[in-house]
């Protein structure tokens, strides 16, 4: 857990303290109020960036140190809606139009934990699909498991990335904008820990990624 948080520390945290830092340091000085403004949100979007990687980082610790999760039986559509009900704000910005699956029941054997790993994933697919465009959330029946696919028209991922994209501290680069290396992490250790698989492959339908991952039916 010490080398996890000297990491965290080295990698992810300096950056946007030092720019938090800057734009204060520059508040303090007599601007203009547009200016002062527009810092103030650039102080605001750094702070939270911030926070989230803290909270990711304890996150990936306290999973780091299970081994084991207790299971109960989840039908995980009412919960699929939940995560996506929390990203309304964000798919209104973009005007993303988000495709769900049919609405029936898809009985689970899960932790409730598993919620991470639909936050993670369609986060993702937000932060990196353009304007306009759509995002497509999948269940298909594989007889013991069920398979969940989130399907984005973005940039897509490199063939070379592919193979560290949920490494811890991975980083790669999509449209403009940089990840953490700790969301797609966290996402692979809930899942391992549940048994089943998670992966990600270019949309056979054009641009963009389709991200997957596996849980058990309920029995």
């Amino acid at each position: 857990m010490k080398d996890l948080f000297t990491d965290i520390l080295r990698h992810d945290l300096l950056g946007p303290a030092s720019v938090v830092k800057g734009y204060t340091e520059l508040l303090l000085d007599t601007m203009e109020k547009n200016e002062k403004k527009e810092f103030l949100e650039k102080i605001h979007k750094n702070n939270c960036k911030l926070i989230e990687m803290i909270d990711n980082a304890a996150k990936l610790a306290k999973l780091d140190s299970i081994e084991n999760l207790d299971f109960e039986a989840v039908d995980i559509f009412p919960l699929l809606m939940s995560v996506v009900d929390t990203y309304q704000i964000q798919l209104q910005e973009k005007n993303i139009s988000l495709k769900l699956p049919e609405e029936k029941k898809y009985g689970s054997l899960v932790n409730p934990i598993i919620k991470e790993v639909f936050s993670n994933i369609i986060s993702n697919a937000i932060k990196y699909s353009p304007f306009n465009s759509e995002i497509l959330i999948r269940i298909e029946d594989k007889v013991t498991d069920w398979k969940i696919l989130i399907i984005d028209y973005g940039e897509g991922v490199k063939p070379e990335d592919r193979e560290y994209i949920f490494d811890r501290f991975s980083r790669v680069h999509k449209g403009g904008v940089k990840g953490s290396g700790l969301g797609l992490s966290i996402a692979k250790r809930i899942i391992e820990l549940h048994g089943g698989s998670i992966g990600v492959y270019n949309n056979p339908n054009g641009r963009g990624s389709v991200f997957w991952f596996t849980i058990k039916k309920e029995k």
